[in-house]
Formats: C-alpha cells, sequence, structure tokens
C-alpha cells in the first residue's frame, strides 16, 4: 500500500516539472518571438526610413538635373501651361515675342506630345548651357536650350524659336522697345539707307538710318516708341520696319493725295477702264514694276457697266528723308455688271521718290486683295 502511494507521488511529482518546464520553454518562445517580431519591425522601419529618404534624394536630383528639367518642361507643355512657361522665358530669356505668339508657336511645334514619351539628345554645351534636340515617338519636334542661372541649383528650359529676322531703319535720334524690351547697340547693324530704296538709283537722295537687326520673331513685332512724335510702319516687301518722325497735316496732304491717285490709275488699268499711259505718270521708269505692268495683260478681266471706289483709307505715311515717302492705302473697288456686284476688297503700299520735282512710285506692293460677289 505504501509503495503504491509512493509511486503515485513520484507521477505527480514527474507531472508537475514536466509541467513547469513547459511553461518555461513557453515563456523563452514567447520572449524570443517577442524579441524576432521587434527585430523585424525595427528593420522594416528602418528600410522604409532609407526608402523614403534615397526617394527623396532621387526626386530632388531628378528636379535639378537637366533631364528633369526638360520633363517637367514637357509637362507644363502638355498640361497647356502657357502662362508658367513665358513667365519663365520673360525671366530667363530675351523674349520679343508676344504671349500670343509664343503660345501659338509652342501649341504648333508640339501638338499632340506626351511628356512620357519624349526623349532627348545631347547637342552642344558647358556646365550651366546646355543644348538638346528633343524627340517624341523618333520624330524630332524641337530644340532645348538648358540654362543654370548664377546661385541657382535648378535648371531652365526653353525651346530655340527658328522664325523671321526682322530690321529697323530708324531715322533720327529716338529709341524704341519691343514687347516692353529697350532695342539696344547690341542689334545694331552697319548704317546705310532705307532698305526699299538700297539698288534703286536715288541712293544719293536717300537719308542715313540706324539699322537694326533682331532675329527669331514668330509673327510681326508690335513696336512701343519712346518719342510720341515718331511713327513706325511697317515695310510689307521684307521684314522690315521703318521708324521716323511723323509726317505734318500738310505733307501728309500732298502724299495721301499721291497715293490716291496712283492707287485710282493702278486699278483702272487692271479693269481696262484706264490706260497704261495714264497709269505710267506715277511710276518710276525702268524699275522691275515698271517693266511688269508695260508686260501685264489686262484682256483678262470681264466686261462691267460700271466701276466704283468705297470706303477709301490712307494711313502709315512715313517721310524717309525730303525725297522719299511710303504709304499704306486701303479701299473697296466695286464693279458692277448688270445685276451682279462684285467687290474688291484692296490694300496696297506704295514706295515714292521725288523725280524731276514730281512724286513717283517705284513699285505698288499687294498687302491684301480679296473678292466678294453680290447678285441682283
Amino acid at each position: 500500500m505504501a509503495g503504491e502511494v509512493r509511486k503515485v507521488r513520484r507521477v505527480r511529482r514527474v507531472k508537475r516539472n514536466s509541467l513547469q518546464a513547459y511553461k518555461r520553454r513557453l515563456a523563452v518562445g514567447r520572449r524570443f518571438y517577442r524579441k524576432l517580431f521587434k527585430v523585424f519591425l525595427a528593420t522594416v522601419i528602418i528600410c522604409a526610413t532609407a526608402l523614403a529618404y534615397m526617394y527623396f534624394w532621387l526626386y530632388r536630383y531628378e528636379k535639378r538635373s537637366v533631364t528633369g528639367a526638360m520633363r517637367q518642361y514637357f509637362t507644363d507643355v502638355e498640361n497647356h501651361n502657357w502662362d508658367k512657361l513665358y513667365e519663365t522665358d520673360t525671366e530667363y530669356f530675351v523674349e520679343f515675342n508676344t504671349k500670343e505668339s509664343f503660345t501659338k508657336f509652342l501649341t504648333y511645334m508640339y501638338d499632340g506630345i506626351k511628356a512620357g514619351g519624349m526623349t532627348f539628345t545631347w547637342m552642344d554645351g558647358t556646365d550651366t548651357e546646355k543644348y538638346y534636340d528633343a524627340y517624341y515617338q523618333q520624330t524630332k519636334r524641337g530644340t532645348l536650350e538648358c540654362i543654370k542661372p548664377d546661385n541657382s541649383q535648378a535648371w531652365i528650359v526653353h525651346s530655340l524659336i527658328s522664325g523671321k529676322t526682322y530690321q529697323f531703319d530708324v531715322i533720327g535720334n529716338t529709341t524704341f522697345a519691343i514687347n516692353n524690351i529697350k532695342v539696344t547697340s547690341q542689334y545694331a547693324k552697319e548704317n546705310g539707307i532705307p532698305a526699299v530704296f538700297e539698288d534703286s538709283g536715288f541712293e544719293s537722295l536717300m537719308p542715313s538710318v540706324n539699322r537694326y537687326e533682331i532675329p527669331n520673331f514668330i509673327d510681326a513685332p508690335e513696336i512701343q516708341l519712346s518719342d510720341p512724335g515718331y511713327i513706325a510702319v511697317r515695310d510689307y516687301s521684307g521684314n522690315r520696319f521703318y521708324i521716323g518722325p511723323r509726317t505734318d497735316n500738310e505733307l501728309f496732304t500732298e502724299y495721301a493725295k499721291e497715293i490716291e491717285a496712283t492707287a485710282v490709275a493702278y486699278c483702272k488699268y487692271i479693269t481696262e477702264d484706264g490706260y497704261l499711259y495714264d497709269l505710267r505718270q506715277h511710276l518710276v521708269e525702268g524699275t522691275d514694276f515698271d517693266t511688269a505692268i508695260r508686260s501685264f495683260d489686262n484682256g483678262w478681266f470681264s466686261n462691267h457697266d460700271s466701276i466704283e471706289f468705297q470706303n477709301m483709307v490712307i494711313d502709315n505715311v512715313i517721310s524717309l528723308g525730303d525725297d522719299a515717302f511710303i504709304g499704306e492705302i486701303s479701299f473697296d473697288y466695286v464693279v458692277t455688271a448688270g445685276t451682279n456686284v462684285k467687290t474688291y476688297s484692296s490694300a496696297y503700299q506704295m514706295y515714292f521718290v521725288r523725280q524731276r520735282n514730281k512724286w513717283k512710285t517705284i513699285n505698288i506692293y499687294t498687302i491684301s486683295d480679296t473678292a466678294s460677289e453680290e447678285n441682283g
């Protein structure tokens, strides 16, 4: 009996010891896994922090790199952020074009592009100025100029504009600006005479002009004059402007009379309502225009009953010294044939020189000539 009791006690003691050992192992396991979880959590936090830090510096590097700047530029183009692009252009580059012309140019050049599809090929440059060709779907779409201004870590990007070069011939001592940028001696060329009269045979009668040339205009520039006593007149026969003193009322009346008489004689000859002789009284003999008009066949114009000049306006008249001037005239030339009335809306620019004390024109340049027809 006593032996059985001791046996039972021994079994109980073994079970109790086993249970205590299990609990100790369980506690050790819990402590191990808690420590392992803490290590895992710390590792995740460290890795996440490292990745975030790396992303921050990569983003910062990308943003400050020339490639990142070009990609941001085309993101703005894709999103039509024209105001932002133009403000940047005028702040960091010399921009003679208006915002409207600038926007028209970029819209045409980069129509349909997506920023993510742009690739860039390095052309030339230095540490602070680089040039790249920009491609979209393997087609060249433009050339970029990238600059890094002083004391700046960011690159500034704009598109090089391949536009027209305009010449400005200035008579007298005055200054002018374009798009609120004063035109300085930086753009000065060798002085000469008004360009339209070069090689005309009348060079000795022409005044000296101060000449300036500015490239890359998208549209004809709008000139701002410092002196209200001066006028700027565009020469439509070339990419030119003449800037000089305004004509007084007496001279304007004299010039306007010659412009109107020449325009009337020209139109009447074209429609067979006047004679070549009458027109040539207003022309300098031997010029290219005189030769062309003498060989002009005006027999093509249809028969008609009457002609009439309406809405005549003479404007943009400027003296080129004492012996030359240019001016514009616009009008509606109404031709009636029975019940049919055809209106020719015309505008011309004329270039006059004094010859034997009479005003004669060396050229009549057509600015516009459109027709509309009414049937009675």
